[in-house]
C-alpha cells in the first residue's frame, strides 16, 4: 500500500510514519520505477505496535530494542509501571499542596516557603510523594526532550531508557578518542601488511 493508505488506515501523518523509518522502526520497499514508498501488512501491523508502544510512553530506543527481540515486553512492561506510579504518587501530592496554596489564595510574595516546605516533609511522612529535583535536574541536564512528528513532546528519554546515559558517555569518549582509534587502526593495518610480506618472502 501507498504512504497515503497507510495514514488513513492507522489514522497518522506522514511525517511520523517519515520519522519512525529515519529512525529505523521500518523498513518500506521502494517502488521500482519511482522513489514512491510500498508498504506491505507486515509493514502496517509493525507500525501499528509502534503506535502503541509510543502511546505508553516508551521510547523510540526501547520500541527498537522491543521490535528487534532484544529485551522482554513484559519486563519493561513490569518497569513502565512502576515508573508511571511513581510519577503518579508524585503527582498526587504535589496536587495536593497546591490545592491549599490555591486555597489560601496567596501571592508570591506572601508565602512562607519554609512552612510550606514542612508541610511537603509531613505530607511525605504520610506517604506522599513530591518530585525528586535531583534526579529531575540530572535527567534534563544530561537529556533532550524528544519530539515525535503528530506526537509533540515527549517525557526526556532517560527516563524511560537508563541505558541512554552510558550510551552517550560511550559515545562522547568515541567521539573524543576518534583520531587516536584511527590511527591505531591504521597501525594495526600497516602492521599486519608488513607481517604478510614478511612471511611471504620466507
Amino acid at each position: 500500500m501507498k504512504t497515503k493508505e497507510l495514514e488513513e488506515m492507522l489514522d497518522i501523518p506522514r511525517s511520523a510514519i517519515r520519522f519512525y523509518e529515519k529512525q529505523g522502526l521500518i523498513s518500506p520497499k521502494r517502488s521500482e520505477h519511482s522513489e514512491e514508498r510500498e508498504y506491505s501488512t507486515e509493514d502496517a501491523e509493525r507500525l501499528q505496535k509502534i503506535v502503541l508502544l509510543r502511546k505508553l510512553g516508551f521510547s523510540v530506543t526501547v520500541i527498537k530494542d522491543l521490535l528487534d527481540h532484544r529485551i522482554d515486553l513484559q519486563e519493561q512492561i513490569t518497569q513502565q509501571i512502576e515508573l508511571l506510579q511513581k510519577q503518579q504518587e508524585e503527582l498526587d501530592g504535589v496536587l495536593s499542596l497546591c490545592r491549599e496554596i490555591q486555597n489560601s489564595n496567596i501571592t508570591l510574595d506572601q508565602i512562607d516557603p519554609n512552612a510550606y516546605l514542612n508541610a511537603i516533609h509531613d505530607k511525605e511522612e504520610q506517604g506522599y510523594t513530591f518530585f525528586d529535583i535531583l534526579s529531575a535536574e540530572t535527567v534534563l541536564a544530561a537529556s533532550r526532550i524528544e519530539y515525535s512528528p503528530g506526537h509533540g513532546p515527549r517525557t526526556p528519554d532517560l527516563i524511560y531508557n537508563p541505558l541512554q546515559k552510558q550510551q552517550k558517555q560511550l559515545q562522547g569518549y568515541w567521539d573524543r578518542h576518534r583520531l587516536l582509534h584511527i590511527a591505531l587502526l591504521a597501525a594495526a593495518a600497516v602492521l599486519t601488511i608488513l607481517f604478510i610480506v614478511f612471511v611471504t618472502q620466507l
